[in-house]
């Protein structure tokens, strides 16, 4: 029976081995296509290291394109977006935690659905309203329009947060002399700050990957460097050394800040799940 089990559990963690490495492969294949010469890509059969590592792609992204330009956008756009969505979170988020009124849980159900309507159903009447008021290629239009992805799941995460603290805390503000704005303020806010902040660390993260949205309403002085990679072929011709380097710049910032503040951000994804 104990041989069973051991076999078991031997063939269990050999499958799940096979299956992270299978995951990881493509991270592996691009950092060491990355440093490696460019007529080393093209050898047969390919070859999984480099007998020497250059830095000669990362040098060549950062001095001869435009994909610095590209990511000092993004860092625009994602900021500027994650103010904005928070603006709007929380004060919806804390509505839909503490305020009885009749549709609160249809508004509740609707803010979560409303997630899971595809981007490009949004990008015709956006398209029309971007060019209305002059927002084609903007920063702030950008930023605007990522809230399509960002509000909704920020809502409810924010939401699932406020419904953490008591009630009774609030009230024992009020009955000291705090208004409903002055104990959100002054006692609610920071009890949830590191929910909240978590919340923020999400919603950037959606703004600096997103994609369909920045290749429709961007052509060059917001262009942000998901776009940018994107096109990177098309304007360097088959440089994959250089579009490896550009895509793990581009992942760089995002997994420091991930790995900075993972506490956080797994606090609030399930803290916002359980109380949601």
């Amino acid at each position: 029976m104990k041989k069973r089990k051991a076999a078991h559990s031997a063939l269990a963690y050999l499958i799940l081995t096979a299956a992270v490495a299978m995951a990881l492969f493509p991270y592996f294949w691009m950092i060491t296509c990355a440093v490696r010469e460019q007529k080393e890509l093209f050898t047969i059969p390919p070859k999984l290291l480099s007998a020497s590592v250059s830095l000669d792609n990362f040098t060549y992204v950062l001095t001869r394109t435009r994909i610095p330009a590209y990511m000092l956008n993004s860092v625009i756009i994602a900021t500027s977006a994650t103010l904005m969505c928070l603006v709007v979170a929380i004060p919806a988020g804390y509505a839909l935690a503490r305020f009885n009124f009749k549709s609160r849980k249809l508004v509740s159900s609707g803010v979560i659905l409303f997630k899971l309507l595809p981007q490009s159903a949004a990008l015709i009447p956006l398209f029309i309203l971007m060019g209305k008021l002059g927002l084609m290629d903007t920063h702030f239009g950008l930023s605007y329009v990522h809230l399509f992805t960002m509000v909704p799941f920020a809502i409810w995460m924010s939401r699932g947060f406020f419904k953490t603290v008591p009630v009774a805390v609030e009230e024992a503000a009020l009955i000291d002399g705090c208004s409903k704005p002055n104990a959100l303020l002054r006692v609610v806010l920071p009890i949830t700050a590191p929910g909240l902040f978590s919340v923020g660390v999400y919603a950037f993260m959606l703004s600096w990957e997103e994609f369909i949205f920045a290749y429709t309403f961007t052509s060059s002085r917001a262009k942000p460097v998901s776009v940018g990679i994107a096109l990177f072929l098309g304007e360097d011709a088959n440089l994959w050394g250089a579009v490896m380097a550009s895509a793990i710049l581009m992942g760089l910032p995002v997994l420091i800040v991930f790995f900075l503040l993972q506490d956080h951000f797994i606090k609030g994804i399930v803290g916002g799940a359980v109380k949601g």
